[in-house]
């Protein structure tokens, strides 16, 4: 079976009208086998056992956006929002800016809940 696809894709039709590749069983395993390699890379890890009072910070000093705070200490706004809620851990250069923006000791901003 030709197939002039520009980026050199081939299809294969399989019964059901379904593509190779393209079955839902075929997605399930592509993402498990994509997870045995990240588990096995020690990629994928437990949500960080550091909480912190980022957002209650930022209200009491004068309602500053995440946008805001991260300029403010030269990351993006998403960095922010990932710290925030606790899905990425701060650097330690990050924390100890963040701390500083807010006048308050790192211990006051972040707690290690491990």
């Amino acid at each position: 079976m030709r197939n002039n696809h520009p980026r050199g894709v081939r299809f294969e039709h399989v019964p059901g009208g379904e593509r190779a590749g393209q079955h839902p069983r075929d997605r399930r395993n592509r993402a498990l086998w994509q997870r045995s390699l990240e588990l096995s890379a020690g990629l994928l890890m437990a949500a960080p056992p550091i909480s912190n009072d980022i957002r209650t910070l930022r209200f009491l000093a004068g309602e500053m956006t995440q946008a805001e705070l991260g300029e403010r200490i030269g990351v993006t706004r998403q960095t922010i929002a990932a710290i925030e809620s606790g899905k990425y851990s701060p650097s330690l250069e990050a924390a100890f800016r963040i701390a500083q923006v807010f006048g308050k000791p790192l211990e006051e901003v972040f707690r290690w809940e491990g």
